[in-house]
Formats: structure tokens, C-alpha cells, sequence
């Protein structure tokens, strides 16, 4: 499998990380497991890096995926620096290899 994101999966990926943090996030209230606690934390952290990463590459995280993650009660917080893309183009290419336990958690329960 490619654990990279681009313009033509960048949507059902982003809805995929959504899902599984929010399954992560809420698996069990009342005693979340250890492995729970950390699959939500490397979730997270994979969401909070592909909103770094594609500031860095001249979008604006904000503006692009806030409509995507907000059925899933999800959002970037603050707004991104203007002159930022404000569309995901034929450009983006993000690798996700490091994230591999999470991405394949997040597209098992999409």
C-alpha cells in the first residue's frame, strides 16, 4: 500500500483520518485501553502533520480541509497566513510512511 496523499485521494483520506480519531477518541469512555490512548495520540499527531505539511507547501490547511472535517465535528483551528492555495492542485504529494499503524487504522474503520 502507498501511504501517500494526493490530489486524487486527499479528500477520502482526510474523511478516513476523521473517522478513526473520532472511533479512537471515543472507543470506550469509561476505561479507554493504553493502546486506545495511543492510537488516538498517533492519530492526531498524523492529522496535525499533514496540516504542517501542507503549510509548508504553499496551501492553506484551514481553508481546504475544515469543509471536509467538519461532519466529523473536526477542524484546523486558527486561520492560515493569506497567499496560501486555497484548493488541493495536481501538485500535492504527501508521504505518510511514518504513520503507517495509523493511516492503516484509520482506512480499516473508514
Amino acid at each position: 500500500m502507498d501511504y501517500i496523499i494526493t490530489e486524487k485521494n486527499f479528500i477520502s483520506t482526510v474523511k478516513s483520518f476523521c473517522k478513526g480519531a473520532n472511533r479512537a477518541d471515543g472507543y470506550n469512555n469509561d476505561c479507554f485501553s493504553t493502546s486506545e490512548v495511543l492510537r488516538s495520540r498517533d492519530i492526531n499527531e498524523m492529522i496535525g502533520y499533514l496540516i504542517e505539511t501542507l503549510e509548508e507547501k504553499g496551501y492553506s490547511a484551514s481553508n481546504i480541509m475544515n469543509p471536509i472535517m467538519k461532519p466529523y465535528k473536526r477542524w484546523v483551528n486558527g486561520d492560515s497566513p493569506s497567499g496560501l492555495k486555497e484548493h488541493i492542485d495536481g501538485e500535492i504529494q504527501i508521504n505518510f510512511q511514518e504513520f503507517k499503524q495509523a493511516w492503516d487504522y484509520c482506512h480499516a474503520v473508514a
